[in-house]
């Protein structure tokens, strides 16, 4: 059986995200920070349990904007406030950053891809990534990783295949009435190792962020090859399951995923070993 990865560029594999209005890597980086890492971040109840300043500021802060700019902020919230976390805070940016170095791209991202360059041809297991972003990253980061890429664009649900080489969603639709089951993007995936998607992010924002139009992941029932789809947040709104088959949502660590070369091969090498409904003796943190 093959496998179909599907994979959140911003913050799977780049740090930036145009689309959340962070394109750089240093607001992106602090807002990560401030995902996920746990701490005591009221300084007035030590007793409580850590928690991600994300979490905390959810209970403290009542305006989304307001939340955003303190966690695009993150280190200099902390240094004005004088709180006794900033100096630890501050050393993790600075290793997350060194870690990162010149690359734009995680090494992580690059070994998960290198899974679908290793297929061998007639081979029924197969690895197929499905790059997936809201943003307008996907021409340079699939310029940058030098794979042949296919791209691909969802109109109201729809998946237009795009003539050639075009950046997605600028090409001309190859097929007039799309794709429009679980069986035939699946099919139109699995005829390729890698497909670049550029996902509906204006009318996930105009259906006020609803579960219903966030990005279509496709699984349909014959079981041809197994989907599995990672994403920054497992319960995230912004994944939209369609079909009757079986939808894996792999949660992904941030900095984990940085700091870990094989982070995205490990975790799938976890998911096959113990698939969903079966025991699982160990514990790894997402």
């Amino acid at each position: 059986m093959g496998l179909i990865v599907h994979i959140k560029l911003n913050g799977g594999v780049i740090l930036e995200d145009t689309a959340a209005g962070r394109p750089t890597r240093d607001r992106s980086l602090e807002r990560t920070l401030a995902r996920f890492l746990h701490g005591q971040w009221d300084e007035d109840d030590w007793l409580a349990p850590p928690t991600t300043f994300e979490q905390h500021l959810n209970r403290t802060t009542n305006f989304h904007a307001d939340r955003e700019y303190t966690m695009t902020h993150f280190l200099k919230h902390l240094r004005e406030t004088k709180h006794v976390h900033s100096p630890q805070v501050q050393a993790m940016y600075t290793q997350v950053s060194n870690r990162l170095g010149a690359s734009r791209l995680f090494d992580s991202a690059a070994n998960l891809f290198a899974l679908a360059l290793n297929n061998k041809p007639g081979s029924p297991d197969q690895v197929h990534i499905v790059l997936r972003s809201f943003g307008s990253d996907l021409p340079w980061v699939c310029h940058e990783t030098g794979l042949p890429w296919v791209f691909a664009h969802f109109v109201r649900g729809t998946l237009y295949p795009d003539e050639g080489s075009a950046p997605s969603g600028s090409g001309t639709p190859s097929l007039a009435d799309g794709l429009t089951t679980p069986e035939e993007m699946n099919d139109f995936f699995a005829q390729h190792p890698f497909v670049a998607i550029q996902d509906e992010y204006p009318r996930w924002v105009a259906h006020t962020f609803s579960p219903l139009y966030g990005m279509p992941f496709p699984a349909d029932a014959r079981r041809l090859n197994e989907s599995v789809f990672f994403t920054t947040t497992k319960k995230s709104s912004s994944v939209t399951p369609i079909g009757d088959g079986r939808h894996t949502i792999l949660g992904l660590n941030t900095l984990k995923a940085i700091d870990d070369p094989r982070y995205f091969v490990r975790k799938l090498e976890l998911h096959l070993l113990f698939p969903p409904n079966t025991p699982n003796p160990l514990y790894v943190s997402q």
